[in-house]
């Protein structure tokens, strides 16, 4: 197919740069809501309370509300996917 050859060879550094981001700040962010959505749980899977915990693991160890930093890391690789033009 002609159509994807094209594609294909139009791909930049950049392009592959903000998919790897965009990858892996989704995987964090994922990892984040999981750890958040388990202070609730016992180890069945089972919510047995809503009170508020402090949560461990992963970029909490880090910084305070990596679940926002991993959303923020988001919209940065797709700026970087699209070469800063797109800024919208």
């Amino acid at each position: 197919d002609v159509t994807g050859k094209n594609l294909l060879m139009q791909t930049r550094w950049f392009h592959i740069l903000g998919m790897m981001m965009f990858i892996w700040s989704s995987a964090h962010q994922y990892k984040c809501h999981v750890i958040l959505s388990n202070l609730r749980k016992n180890k069945t899977g089972v919510v047995i309370h809503c009170n508020h915990r402090i949560p461990f693991g992963d970029w909490f160890e880090y910084v305070s509300s990596p679940n926002y930093l991993a959303e923020l890391m988001i919209y940065i690789s797709m700026a970087v996917t699209f070469g800063f033009h797109n800024l919208t």
